[in-house]
C-alpha cells in the first residue's frame, strides 16, 4: 500500500498521474491501436513486413509498432491484459503483458523518452531492432524518464511494460532529442489555485522560447498540475525587466499551448494571460524574457473559473461513525479529482466529524484497484492524504479531525470486475471493545444467558464470582445513552468499561430505583464521544441466568 500527503500535492509523481485516461492535447495514435496509425498499410501488420502480428504476443514481430525516423515522436498505446511478456528487461519485476516498439534514429544526439502510464509502469530502452543491450529503464515513476544516446541511422526497441495482468493500461510516449547543457527545469511548482513565486533569471539556463519571445533569454520553469479543471490566470507584474510568459504542456519539455509578451496588449514589461488548464495534467509555467532580457520576476497564478467543484455533485454522509456507503462499480460520476490514483472511475462524498478524534476511512473494491483520497479542508481539495493499493487490498488513512470539520472523501476505482465499493468511515480504535460487538446501530438490543459463561472480570459494585457475559458497542455521534437490563430473569448486575476488556470503569450498578421501587434487573446512563467504544460486562449478583440488554439514546 501506498500513502502520501497532498500538501506536497505529490507533483512530480502520482499527482500527475491524473492524465490518464484523459490523454493530453496534441498526443497522436492513442486510442488508435487496430486501426491505421503506425500501420501505413492499414493492413494490421505496423511493422511492414507482411506476418500480419500487431499484438506482439511472441507469434510474429518481436515489437507492435515502428515509429519511422521521426526526430520528435508523440505516441499513444493501450497494453492489452493477458498478451504475455515478449521482452524482459531490467526494470520488469513480474511478467506483466508489453507493448513494444521500434524507432529509427534521424540524427546522433542525446534523447530523452517519457512514458505517461495511467498505472505504475516500467520502460526500456534497448539497442537494436526486437531488442539487445539495455541502455536504460525505469519503474513505477510518473512520468516515467529515459535518457540514452541515439546514433544516425541505428534502431532502437522502446518497452512499455506493466507489473500487474489486471486489465488494458494506456500510456502516452514522447521522444524527443535534448542538448547536453544542464537545466534549470523545474526550478520549482506552483501549487493549489491560487499561488506565486520571486525570482531572478539572472545567469539561468535558456531551457524555453515561443513565438512571443524567449529564445535568447534565461528562463525558469515551475511545475503545476492543477487541481481542478478551469480557467488559470497567469501574470508577472511587479518584474523589473521585459518578461514573456510561456505555458507548456507537461513536464520541461513540449508545446507551447499560450504565451504573452506585453499585458494588455501595450508595450510594457509585464506580461498576463489567461488559459483552460486540465485537472491532473502536468504544465510548466515559464517566466522568460524578451529578446535577452533578464532580471527579477514577480510570478502570480490564480484560478478565476472553475468547472464544476468537488462537491456539486457529492453524496453527504451522515455526521456520526462508523458511517458507510455502498455502490456498483458501474455506478461513476465522473472523474473530477486527479490528485490520488490513476483510476478512471469516481465518486465524491461530504462528511462532518462528530467530534474532535482520530478517524479511519476504508474501502473496499475488491477485486477491482482502487484508491482514496481524504481532503481535509473540504470541498477546497487541497489538504489532504491519499491511498492507493493493489487490487484485493483495501486503501485505508487514519486522519485527526475537529468537530464540525467539513471532510471530503474522493473514491477512485478502475471498474475491471463487477461488484460493489463500500465506503467506511468510523473511529480510530473504534473495534477494540470486548466481548460481541453490537456496532453502533440505535437501539442496540442483545439477549442471552450467562449460564455457563466464566467468570473473568468483576466491577466496583460486584461481590461475588458470578459468571458474566461480556459485549461491546460503539457510540455513533456526541450523546447521553442509557444501557439496561429490564427484562432479565434473574438479579443482574452491570459494569462498563472504556475501549477494552482491561479499560478504565465508566460506571457500575447492581439495581434499579423506579418510583421508589428498587428493581433486580440493573441500568446505566452514560455520557459517550462519538466513535468512542464501551465494553459492557452484563454479570449477576449471586447468580445467573437469562438477560435483555438494550441501548437508547437519552
Amino acid at each position: 500500500m501506498r500513502f502520501f500527503s497532498l500538501n506536497s500535492m505529490c507533483l512530480a509523481a502520482v499527482c500527475a498521474a491524473g492524465c490518464g485516461p484523459d490523454r493530453p492535447p496534441g498526443l497522436e495514435g492513442f486510442g488508435d491501436i487496430g486501426g491505421t496509425d503506425g500501420d501505413p498499410t492499414g493492413d494490421g501488420d505496423p511493422t511492414g513486413d507482411g506476418d500480419g502480428d500487431p499484438t506482439g504476443d511472441g507469434d510474429g514481430d518481436c515489437v507492435d509498432v515502428d515509429l519511422g525516423s521521426d526526430p520528435e515522436v508523440y505516441f499513444g498505446a493501450v497494453i492489452e491484459a493477458g498478451l504475455g511478456s515478449d521482452h524482459d528487461g531490467e526494470c520488469v519485476v513480474s511478467p506483466g503483458p508489453d507493448y513494444s516498439a521500434i524507432w529509427t534514429a534521424p540524427f546522433t544526439a542525446p534523447y530523452r523518452l517519457t512514458m505517461y502510464p495511467d498505472i505504475p509502469a516500467a520502460m526500456s530502452v534497448l539497442q537494436g531492432a526486437c531488442g539487445g543491450p539495455s541502455l536504460g529503464c525505469t519503474a513505477f515513476n510518473f512520468p516515467n524518464t529515459v535518457d540514452f544516446n541515439a546514433v544516425a541511422g541505428e534502431r532502437y526497441t522502446f518497452v512499455f511494460d506493466t507489473d500487474i495482468d489486471y486489465g488494458p493500461t494506456y500510456f502516452d510516449m514522447w521522444l524527443y532529442p535534448v542538448d547536453d547543457e544542464p537545466s534549470d527545469c523545474p526550478f520549482g511548482e506552483l501549487f493549489g489555485t491560487h499561488d506565486g513565486r520571486f525570482g531572478s533569471t539572472l545567469g539561468t539556463s535558456n531551457d524555453f522560447g515561443s513565438q512571443c519571445g524567449g529564445d535568447g533569454a534565461g528562463d525558469h520553469g515551475y511545475l503545476f498540475v492543477p487541481p481542478v479543471t478551469g480557467l488559470y490566470e497567469f501574470h508577472t507584474f511587479g518584474s523589473d525587466y521585459d518578461t514573456v510568459l510561456e505555458v507548456v504542456q507537461g513536464e520541461c519539455g513540449g508545446p507551447v499551448i499560450a504565451c504573452n509578451d506585453d499585458a494588455f496588449d501595450g508595450m510594457t514589461v509585464e506580461s498576463q494571460l489567461t488559459v483552460e488548464l486540465s485537472a491532473g495534467q502536468a504544465y510548466t509555467i515559464v517566466a522568460d524574457g524578451f529578446g535577452a532580457s533578464v532580471g527579477n520576476y514577480e510570478l502570480t497564478m490564480q484560478l478565476i473559473d472553475d468547472q464544476p467543484g468537488l462537491c456539486d455533485d457529492a453524496q453527504v454522509l451522515a455526521s456520526m461513525v462508523p458511517v458507510m456507503a455502498e455502490w456498483p462499480v458501474e455506478s461513476d460520476a465522473g472523474n473530477q479529482y486527479f490528485g490520488c490514483s490513476f483510476a478512471s472511475s469516481e465518486r465524491r462524498f461530504v462528511w462532518t466529524a462528530p467530534a474532535d478524534g482520530l478517524y479511519r476511512a476504508s474501502q473496499d473494491a475488491t477485486p477491482n484497484f482502487s484508491g482514496l483520497a481524504v481532503l481535509l479542508d473540504g470541498c477546497n481539495g487541497q489538504d489532504g492524504m491519499c491511498a492507493t493499493t493493489i487490487p484485493g487490498e483495501e486503501p485505508t488513512l487514519v486522519f485527526d479531525a475537529a468537530a464540525g470539520q467539513e471532510i471530503v472523501f474522493v473514491s477512485e476505482w478502475d471498474p475491471e470486475a463487477p461488484g460493489l465499493i463500500t465506503l467506511t468511515v468510523e473511529a480510530e480504535g473504534g473495534g477494540s471493545g470486548c466481548g460481541q460487538s453490537l456496532g453502533s446501530e440505535l437501539p442496540a438490543v442483545a439477549s442471552g444467558t450467562t449460564l455457563g459463561a466464566g467468570n473473568d472480570s468483576e466491577g466496583s459494585c460486584s461481590f461475588d464470582g458470578a459468571p458474566e457475559a461480556e459485549l461491546s458497542w460503539t457510540a455513533p455521534a456526541n450523546g447521553s445513552y442509557l444501557f439496561s437490563l429490564e427484562g432479565s430473569n434473574y438479579d443482574t448486575l452491570m459494569y462498563i468499561r472504556d475501549g477494552g476488556c482491561d479499560g478504565p470503569e465508566l460506571a457500575c450498578n447492581d439495581d434499579t430505583i423506579t418510583d421508589q421501587m428498587v428493581d433486580l434487573w440493573s441500568s446505566i446512563p452514560l455520557d459517550l464521544s462519538a466513535g468512542q467504544t464501551v465494553s459492557i460486562f452484563v454479570d449477576g449478583y449471586n447468580g445467573s441466568g437469562s438477560y435483555e440488554l438494550s441501548i437508547t439514546e437519552l
